[in-house]
């Protein structure tokens, strides 16, 4: 028995046949405008089953008899379309279906899972995601990835997939978010509500999250959570709509003083009015009733502030977040009842000491 081997290797043989247009059978229309790629339906059929399925009527009995008697004419082509797909995709999924290996793009990577995963291709869709987990995920694209995972049949392990992606951006979450605002603009509330709830996060990056989304839906530029509410450009009607459904999720009783005051206060003017009630009492940022008011050294006679004024004026510093001591106040109430007159402070300022009191005088100052 003698074995005789083509000096052709198979694979560069099978990429020959690829190039070989001339007895291809099935026409691919690629993308909205049908871009023409020419295959090989024996190829198809074998590698994938998606095609083979799509190809199956070509081998009836049927159809062989047709094809008999049209011998002599040039075999009809069969037409497939993919208006989902572009060119590379199509080209890379090809590569692989023909000579069982394809060298993918970093910035393809996702389109080609995403495609194949559509043509029931699994191996090669589990082959990019374990190529993905073994380096190639950073903040800068974890929310593509997370947002093409989502999209992925439950034939792959979709779940700790996402929880890679998420791990990958989670300490960098501004960056994350900047990085892939194409994505996380198109998202709806459904998706945001998923990734809000990965365990991993605390509720502050939650947040970012939730801020980040709203931000660019409206294209914001600044998504970070510091850049507080734009002036310009910016439809607060919107953005409280957005806000109000995942609100819920982000968990901002469990957050700290410092982190409501700093990350929450700036946003008040989008959140429900309903849960500020309950932001203020829990953060203790409006003074509580029934306690002593604090007494000044003599009976109120201001002749600038009324007392629902000085009131509403200590409501408002009590909400900024100041910390005053009663020592404090009475200075600023002592110092309204003589008209910011320094000679007759009931308690004079030290020189060490500083206090920023803006004076309007008129007669219904505020």
């Amino acid at each position: 028995m003698f074995k005789v081997t083509n000096a052709v290797k198979p694979c560069a043989f099978l990429q020959r046949l690829r190039a070989n247009t001339e007895f291809a059978d099935v026409i691919l229309l690629v993308g909205p405008q049908e871009q023409k790629v020419l295959a090989h339906a024996v190829i198809l059929a074998e590698s994938c089953e998606y095609y083979r399925n799509a190809l199956s009527e070509r081998w009836n009995s049927k159809s062989l008899s047709n094809d008999n008697r049209q011998s002599s004419k040039r075999r009809n082509r069969i037409i497939i379309k993919h208006p989902d797909a572009d060119l590379e995709t199509v080209n890379a999924i090809l590569a692989y279906l023909y000579t069982g290996a394809a060298e993918i793009p970093y910035s393809l990577l996702m389109k080609v899972a995403l495609f194949a995963d559509q043509l029931l291709l699994v191996d090669l869709v589990v082959g990019i995601l374990a190529c993905l987990a073994d380096g190639g995920l950073v903040p800068e694209n974890a929310i593509e990835v997370y947002q093409y995972i989502s999209a992925l049949s439950s034939s792959v392990d979709v779940i700790k997939m996402k929880c890679d992606a998420l791990m990958a951006g989670m300490h960098k979450i501004t960056e994350m978010l900047e990085c892939g605002r194409s994505y996380l603009k198109e998202i709806d509330s459904g998706v945001v509500s998923e990734l809000m709830a990965f365990c991993k996060f605390t509720p502050e990056q939650r947040w970012r999250v939730l801020v980040g989304w709203v931000k660019s839906r409206q294209d914001i530029m600044n998504l970070s959570v510091e850049a507080g509410i734009p002036k310009f450009g910016f439809d607060l009607s919107d953005a409280s709509a957005d806000i109000e459904s995942l609100l819920g999720k982000v968990g901002i009783f469990k957050m700290t003083a410092e982190q409501y005051v700093t990350q929450i206060t700036p946003y008040y003017e989008i959140l429900p009015v309903s849960i500020k009630i309950y932001l203020e009492t829990h953060f203790n940022v409006n003074p509580t009733w029934g306690a002593e008011s604090p007494k000044c050294a003599e009976p109120w006679k201001s002749k600038i502030l009324t007392q629902q004024q000085f009131q509403q004026l200590m409501e408002k510093l009590n909400f900024s977040g100041a910390k005053l001591s009663s020592k404090t106040i009475t200075k600023l109430h002592s110092a309204s009842e003589t008209e910011f007159s320094t000679t007759e402070m009931i308690n004079p300022i030290a020189p060490e000491e500083t206090v920023t009191i803006v004076h309007k005088k008129c007669a219904n100052a505020q």
